[in-house]
């Protein structure tokens, strides 16, 4: 997204930075397991307040520090910024450096992921339990002290979904290839 405006550019660049960090944070999770604190009113608010400190001044930090690496006009207009960055900080071993740095977040992002099917089912049953899902949802197994319904019902909608997208995959692979072969019979 590029305009002629250099100002309205920095200003989504700085928004899109603090929407990163805001998903790198957890706050979600946070919020999913909230039904399992003790004293969530007088505990939850102190950690989305520091938090959002945090990641406020993380990235207030970056973008400061950015302009000591490359002026507002360049960093406003660049395509690639983090890129122009590390080129300029890191000279020829950025793109090992960067290389490592995108293969560690791939990582992160698949620890969030695994983080996330451990803490569905609770959400599944705090929702449950405000009755916003079926009640059925709501019942902690006696032997386990888990909510089995909901890890069962969060397995099975998971396993469909991954049948759906790979049978979509399948027929778009198919179906993809027959209208490449129309259009060349067009031809």
């Amino acid at each position: 997204f590029s305009t002629e405006d250099s100002n309205l550019n920095f200003a989504l660049i700085f928004g899109a930075i603090f929407i990163s960090c805001t998903s790198l944070f957890g706050l979600s999770a946070v919020s999913y397991l909230s039904g399992e604190v003790k004293e969530p009113e007088k505990v939850l608010p102190k950690v989305f307040k520091w938090s959002m400190i945090t990641v406020g001044g993380v990235t207030l930090l970056f973008i400061i520090g950015s302009f000591g690496i490359l002026d507002t006009q360049t960093y406003a207009e660049s395509g690639s910024y983090f890129a122009d960055i590390a080129q300029v900080t890191l000279g020829q071993y950025s793109t090992h450096i960067i290389t490592f740095l995108v293969i560690l977040a791939g990582i992160l992002y698949f620890a969030e992921g695994l983080g996330w099917i451990l803490s569905g089912p609770r959400l599944i049953y705090s929702i449950a339990k405000d009755k916003l899902f079926p009640t059925s949802f709501a019942s902690i197994d006696a032997e386990s002290r888990q909510p089995l319904r909901a890890i069962r019902f969060q397995a099975k909608t998971l396993s469909l979904f991954i049948i759906i997208m790979y049978i979509m995959y399948i027929f778009n692979d198919f179906f993809g290839k027959l209208r490449f072969i129309q259009a060349g019979a067009e031809f």
